[in-house]
């Protein structure tokens, strides 16, 4: 399957999703999360949301399966 990185606008997109403490572009962060305890080989996120509300999450969903980004 193939992905497409996010742009400004999506990036933008998302940011407007959730309050500014719960998007992160952020290096640290990118990298927290592009591991697990798998052997496989971790790849760093282009992003990372934390949605608390079911409609933020559909919301994410919603346009995170655009054509564009996924």
């Amino acid at each position: 399957m193939k992905f497409n990185r996010l742009d400004e606008a999506d990036i933008g997109e998302f940011r407007s999703m959730v309050s500014s403490d719960r998007f992160s572009t952020g290096e640290s962060n990118l990298d927290l999360h592009s591991r697990d305890q798998s052997r496989h080989r971790g790849i760093p996120p282009e992003a990372v949301i934390w949605p608390i509300e079911q409609s933020e999450v559909s919301e994410i969903l919603r346009y995170a399966n655009r054509p564009s980004i996924a």
